[in-house]
């Protein structure tokens, strides 16, 4: 039977008049309140039977009514398209409904009008039953002043939920469709607005006009304006919204709803020492994160957008893509895209601590200190420092961002370490032979081995005695300490004495050589 509807109001599905026609073909399962396991992976379209708190439960989703109708407008659909139905969600073959009671009365969604979609899809998603990787014709089984259906239009209006009000007045006039009947107002009517929560039709459609309509033939499906909608063919001409092959511009046949003669695996992998997430639009079936991998059916384009984490940065595209932008990957074969993020370089700073001495080594390479005791990594790679000792220290142990007697290190952020050296040797000195004239300066030779490098000296010389400040010492070098002979002392052989104490309290013996007085 040809449907005859009139319109009252434009802009979306509006309340109606209308004979009635029906179609359909699938096996009800019993009642489910959840999304029961998928048969098949990738995009796809799932039903909901939602009742208002209030409403009265008619149990469309378990009386095959809904079943029927989804397979009335399949097979219309089939017609349209050489054969291409939409992918719909089904458990054991057979059509998955969820059903919701919903937690607001009829009133609170029909004082919405045109919102009541918004608030029903909201309430969905805070229950858990709508997610950004299917869309959802809902069958309201409530009431709407203003409308009989409504819908997103991304990216306008995002959402993934299309309603359609089963108690507006005259909106379900015609029911749902019987096992073999056509398609009626019902059907075309949840079919319309799916096709406007994948964003169609678009403003670069030439015959664009109202929100996500066409203009012109009312035997359009997405047909809005004054007068009689009475739809029978799927985008007029092919150049709007199906198969229009439009750039840019979203198309049913490449939207990856349609089934198609073969699926293709789009895969993603991410590489590189930083982190990120890849993900897939408009629908997110891609969330890489957790799902790197789904199929799409051939035709679709599927875009790909990358997001770094805070210490990372996205490098770019490998594969099928390329760039750093976001990608658009069109479906034709098995495709796989790798996604680089890098981490931000950390910077390890060391020292060293305590009255001994020692080195801070770094594996990879790049730290030494002294005299490098700041350095360069790879963000999030893992840097293992060693302490080592030098002769006569010993290494007491890691502070900071390291402890006890290992350090390893994960450059989630610069890192600061401090490594601990005691000194455990008392300086070694050796008084030289000297020589030196009554009445003038002995130059008194000696050398101070001590492994710190720093100590102080006594030198006695008979009974006098001095102690010079602190100062560097090199152990090969020899020194010389200016002594003044008295005139009256008496020439031949003497003696002078050396020895030598570091700062941690270490003191050599004494050391003594001839000192040659003329």
């Amino acid at each position: 039977m040809r449907l005859a509807i009139t319109l009252v109001a434009a802009g979306g599905l509006a309340l109606l008049t209308a004979t009635s026609a029906a179609g359909g073909l699938f096996a009800p399962l019993p009642r489910s309140t959840v999304d029961r396991p998928d048969d098949f992976a990738g995009l796809q379209v799932h039903v909901v039977y939602a009742v208002p708190s209030d409403a009265v439960d008619r149990g469309f989703d378990t009386d095959g009514g809904i079943e029927n109708s989804t397979a009335s407008y399949q097979q219309w659909l089939s017609g349209q398209t050489g054969g291409r139905v939409l992918r719909m969600d089904t458990y054991q073959g057979s059509l998955d409904i969820t059903f919701v009671r919903l937690p607001r009365p009829d009133s609170e969604y029909v004082a919405l009008g045109r919102g009541a979609r918004d608030l029903i899809e909201q309430d969905l998603r805070a229950a858990g039953l709508v997610t950004w990787k299917k869309v959802y014709p809902v069958y309201y089984d409530g009431t709407n002043d203003l409308t009989c259906g409504g819908s997103a239009w991304p990216p306008a209006l995002p959402g993934t939920v299309n309603a359609f009000y089963l108690r507006s007045d005259s909106c379900f006039a015609t029911g749902f469709a019987s096992p073999g009947d056509p398609p009626a107002y019902t059907e075309f009517a949840v079919l319309h607005d799916f096709v406007h929560d994948l964003g169609i039709v678009g403003p670069c459609a030439p015959h664009f006009w109202d929100a996500g309509h066409v203009y012109g033939d009312p035997s359009d499906l997405m047909w809005s304006g004054t007068g009689s909608w009475d739809p029978s063919v799927l985008d007029i001409g092919h150049d709007d919204y199906y198969d229009a092959h439009i750039v840019g511009c979203p198309d049913l046949a490449t939207s990856g709803f349609l089934t198609n003669e073969a699926d293709f695996a789009l895969t993603v992998s991410k590489t590189g020492s930083g982190g990120g997430t890849v993900a897939s639009s408009p629908w997110s079936v891609i969330d890489c994160g957790a799902t790197c991998s789904a199929p799409y059916s051939r035709g679709t384009v599927a875009t790909l957008t990358a997001t770094s984490e805070a210490d990372s940065t996205f490098v770019g595209w490998g594969g099928a893509c390329s760039g750093t932008s976001s990608c658009a990957v069109t479906i034709d074969a098995a495709k796989t895209v790798t996604a680089r993020f890098d981490a931000q370089d950390r910077v390890i700073v060391a020292e060293t601590l305590g009255k001994g001495q020692g080195t801070i080594t770094s594996q990879p390479s790049g730290l030494h200190c002294p005299p490098t005791c700041a350095a360069s990594f790879t963000g999030r790679s893992v840097v293992q420092l060693r302490a080592s000792a030098r002769p006569g220290s010993r290494f007491g142990g890691w502070s900071e961002d390291c402890s006890g007697r290992t350090c390893s290190v994960t450059l989630d952020e610069d890192k600061s370490v401090g490594a601990s050296f005691a000194d455990v040797r008392a300086p070694r000195v050796r008084a030289l032979l000297s020589r030196g004239t009554r009445g003038s300066r002995a130059r008194l030779r000696y050398r101070v081995d001590e492994n710190t490098g720093v100590a102080r000296v006594t030198i006695r010389v008979g009974r006098h005695s001095v102690r010079a400040s602190y100062r560097r010492f090199a152990a090969a070098r020899t020194y010389v300490a200016l002594w003044r002979i008295a005139r009256s002392a008496s020439p031949g052989a003497h003696r002078f004495c050396v020895r030598a104490s570091d700062r941690s309290g270490h003191t050599s013996r004494w050391s003594c050589a001839r000192l040659a007085v003329r």
